[in-house]
Order: C-alpha cells, then sequence, then structure tokens
C-alpha cells in the first residue's frame, strides 16, 4: 500500500556522505511520528528501516520588504536501513 505524503528526500553533501554509512535523510509532515514514518519508506522503497531519527526545525523570523514573515517549520528524519540495503536515489557515481 503506497501512502502519497508529501516526502521529499534532503539531497545535500552532508547527507550524501550520511548514505555511504546507511543513513538516509527526508523531510517530512511535522504531525507525522517515527513508526508511520518509517512504514512509509518501508513501503514506498521496498526496504526494512533499523531505526529512526528524527528533528523538527522551528519556524525562523525573515525580515522582508513589507516587514517581517515566518519561515515553514518542518521535520527531518534520518532513517538507517538494514544491512546491505539502499536507496538508490542517494546514490552518487563517481
Amino acid at each position: 500500500m503506497k501512502i502519497n505524503l508529501k516526502i521529499n528526500p534532503i539531497i545535500s553533501e552532508k547527507s550524501t556522505k550520511l548514505a555511504g554509512e546507511g543513513w538516509y535523510s527526508f523531510q517530512v509532515p511535522t504531525n507525522l511520528g517515527k513508526k508511520e514514518s518509517a512504514r512509509i519508506i518501508e513501503d514506498n522503497f521496498k526496504v526494512k528501516v533499523v531505526r529512526v531519527n528524527s528533528a523538527v526545525r522551528q519556524a525562523k523570523v525573515r525580515r522582508t520588504k513589507a516587514g517581517f514573515g515566518r519561515t515553514k517549520p518542518f521535520k527531518k528524519i534520518f532513517i538507517k536501513l538494514k544491512a546491505g540495503q539502499k536507496i538508490d536515489m542517494f546514490e552518487v557515481e563517481k
């Protein structure tokens, strides 16, 4: 069962380095828990999740031309996969 939530991979220099160690990072809605996010990743990518770490980035105040505004808060999850498994979108060709 594929669940279509807005789960975006975070692809940066740090995340590709972590992907080599088996940790993959995604941006998820702030109301999504660890168990639900692990289940969604397992269903969508056909992998086995061993561990999930999460961090919420709070909204920041930014100055704009019209005054002050806020950025949106979001949650980052870090997924540890079973040994030998990988997600192809994080692979970098050398």
